[in-house]
């Protein structure tokens, strides 16, 4: 398993949790939230709209820490939301939707069998975006997750081992 595979799984884990949520696009209309991994995709055009409301899966970069541990990999989520009222309260669906990730991956740490979101040694953590950027506001989250590291294959061929 892979960082790619754990990244696909949050992806997929993402769309199912938050399919039921609607929220505003620049068209005026209400959608679901995408969920793209790494990065949004380009706009094949000016006059396409901007994909929100969105989350990224960003895979931040990893550790191995030795041969007995999982290798722990971070992630960022960062979230963009739509929203061009006036009361300019686009940030309080921001903060709904990193409730949401949280209270989901306090309560349900395994992911596919496989993974873990290593809320004890590496909190969850979030952020606001600070500077005014109506209608488009942001978040992000860090979560930490375990996958299965690779192990050391004893070496039983002394042609196969490298000389030094």
């Amino acid at each position: 398993m892979t960082a790619n595979d754990l990244q696909k799984e949050i992806q997929k884990d993402l769309e199912a949790l938050l399919a039921d949520r609607r929220y505003e696009t620049p068209a005026g209309e209400k959608a679901a939230v995408q969920v793209f991994r790494q990065f949004v995709p380009k706009r094949a055009s000016e006059e396409d709209d901007d994909p929100f409301p969105y989350i990224e899966v960003r895979i931040a970069g990893g550790r191995l820490p030795n041969q007995e541990s999982p290798e722990k990999v971070q992630v960022f989520l960062i979230i963009g939301i739509y929203d061009d009222d006036h009361e300019n309260n686009g940030m309080e669906s921001v903060m709904e939707i990193i409730h949401v990730i949280k209270v989901h991956y306090e309560e349900t740490p395994l992911l596919a069998g496989k993974f873990v979101c290593d809320t004890e040694e590496s909190p969850i953590e979030w952020d606001l975006q600070e500077e005014e950027s109506w209608p488009y506001f942001f978040g992000i989250m860090s979560l930490v997750f375990n996958i299965p590291a690779p192990r050391r294959v004893p070496v039983t061929n002394k042609k196969a081992q490298v000389l030094v």
